[in-house]
């Protein structure tokens, strides 16, 4: 969806792809110079200069390869970064089940250094800080899960725990 918008205005897929200040810029400079480009070439010809308008075009499709370019490079660096991710979510989980705390504490501090808005390792860092008996930043956890979780995968268990914390 991100290189289709990308391609029909410049910019607005870099927007989606989290490098808002990159793409608006570039989407500013692409619409601005089209703009020029085309009122010099068929609305008033004769009141912009000839160079202007070549400059304006130039810099239009400057702007919308480069724009093309930079969201394609940014789609494979989220690529990464989402397996990145899963590995680091799967060896927390393995690292929990196999009772070593240390170990998944350090792959969930990772994975939320790469992604600090991923509500399973926002699940995965309650669950950390309750078996560790800290449930004043379990419950602030738990309330960061209910307002990251969409698609309400985890909000009974979120629920439950923040009354749990509350009582104890």
């Amino acid at each position: 969806m991100a290189w289709l918008l990308n391609v029909i205005l410049p910019g607005t897929g870099l927007i989606i792809r989290r490098r808002e200040w990159l793409g608006l810029s570039l989407a500013m400079v692409f619409s601005i110079s089209v703009q020029v480009a085309i009122a010099g070439s068929l609305i008033a010809p004769e009141t912009v200069p000839f160079w202007l308008v070549r400059l304006a075009a130039a810099l239009g499709a400057v702007s919308w390869f480069l724009s093309q370019y930079l969201c394609y490079r940014q789609g494979l660096i989220l690529s990464r970064i989402q397996r990145g991710l899963s590995n680091l979510v799967s060896e927390a989980r393995a690292a929990m089940e196999g009772r070593d705390f240390v170990a998944a504490e350090r792959a969930v501090d990772s994975g939320l250094a790469l992604n600090d808005e991923d509500v399973e390792l926002h699940v995965l860092k309650a669950r950390l800080f309750a078996h560790q008996g800290n449930s004043q930043a379990a419950r602030k956890e738990w309330r960061r899960v209910v307002k990251l979780d969409h698609d309400k995968r985890f909000l009974d268990e979120a629920r439950n725990a923040v009354r749990r914390e509350s009582q104890a």
